[in-house]
């Protein structure tokens, strides 16, 4: 009987170590070593002179390595500058970009994206679709993008609306990006005013208690040696932002988890006048 249950413990966490992305397996292993999320800071700049940000010269490498050992075949696709080996499909990011596209024609335009991370995971669920995917990223990946991973589907942007003017979006994509910016309500604002037919947001954290929270969160070194500022906002107060121009087709959870009291979730919106 205990050698059952160790069995079926043991497969448990094969299973999750299987399906989560490798900086939640690398939470769960430490949250009770170190933790990754922590503090309730007054301010952005209180916490910024603590941390590397996400502009340090770190994270570039370690994602220009994870995105060639992908484009080399040697993994399937990357997320975070974690490799992956199989085939994991996010299925509520496919199925929005596919509710969205139009004749067999998907454009898209990545917000923070990096190298194509999510292109990459769940391109072959595209099949014959002709797909354009425009990332918008900071100015040195941008760089990087242009000279070693631009290609006929994927283009490398410095702003939104330059990608804009380039890719003709149907819909407006971004994944756990809005809560590494320092002032994020501006940042929705400026893609809300874009008017793309279709916005939808993945992996995006909130408080569990009903305000905004800003931590400070510190990468495992086993991934790299970095901490920036993040923040966990209200559902409400973030949902606010849309309610007047787009309408709100559906939501869902995503698997990140984080050792505070949080959660992560997904939206999926249409522009009011799209009826």
């Amino acid at each position: 009987m205990t050698r059952g249950k160790t069995a079926a413990s043991k497969d448990l966490k094969l299973f999750l170590k299987k399906i989560l992305p490798p900086l939640v397996v690398e939470s769960v292993k430490r949250v009770f070593k170190k933790k990754i999320w922590s503090g309730d800071y007054d301010s952005w700049g209180q916490l910024i002179d603590q941390c590397s940000g996400y502009s340090h010269e770190v994270i570039l490498q370690k994602q220009i390595e994870s995105t060639q050992a992908v484009l080399s075949g040697r993994a399937v696709f990357e997320r975070d500058t974690c490799l992956f080996y199989e085939e994991l499909f996010n299925f509520p990011v496919i199925a929005s970009l596919l509710r969205a596209s139009e004749e067999g024609r998907l454009s898209v335009i990545d917000f923070g994206g990096a190298f194509g991370s999510t292109y990459h995971q769940n391109k072959s669920a595209f099949g014959d679709f002709s797909v354009k995917w425009g990332i918008v990223e900071q100015l040195h990946f941008v760089k990087i993008g242009r000279e070693r991973f631009s290609s006929d589907v994927i283009s490398f942007h410095e702003d939104l609306g330059s990608a804009i003017r380039a890719v003709q979006p149907q819909v407006l994509f971004s994944s756990s990006t809005f809560q590494y910016l320092e002032k994020p309500g501006e940042w929705i604002e400026k893609v809300i005013s874009c008017g793309v037919p279709y916005i939808l947001l993945d992996r995006i954290s909130f408080n569990a208690a009903p305000r905004q929270r800003l931590t400070k969160q510190t990468v495992p070194e086993s991934i790299y040696r970095a901490q920036y500022p993040c923040w966990f906002f209200s559902e409400a107060e973030f949902l606010r932002f849309f309610e007047l121009q787009y309408d709100l087709i559906w939501q869902f959870h995503s698997l990140d988890q984080a050792d505070i009291d949080s959660y992560f979730k997904g939206f999926f919106f249409r522009r009011k006048d799209l009826g």
